[in-house]
């Protein structure tokens, strides 16, 4: 686990250091809420199929160039990037 976490160290200081990395966090495992009209329903929710562990913010000049940055990330040896666009409000 420790060289994994080491390999994630190295490739967010790789981006940093490019004045790519923007920020990045690892969401708490077993943690969720709903917020609904109706109320606050606390998760997890096992019938999610796909789970968010974390995310890193980026900056890339298009679609194209978020890929490539994001085909080094070690994450991709373990499932799936999603790769979405920020509006910056």
């Amino acid at each position: 686990m420790q060289a994994v976490i080491e390999r994630y160290g190295a490739w967010a200081s790789k981006l940093a250091a490019e004045g790519r990395m923007k920020g990045s966090n690892k969401l708490q495992d077993g943690t969720a809420r709903q917020l609904t009209k109706l109320g606050v329903i606390d998760g997890p929710f096992p019938e999610t199929k796909e789970i968010i562990g974390g995310y890193f913010v980026i900056e890339a000049a298009d679609y194209d160039e978020a890929v490539e940055l994001a085909r080094s990330c070690p994450h991709i040896d373990f499932g799936r990037i999603e790769i979405r666009q920020v509006d910056v409000m």
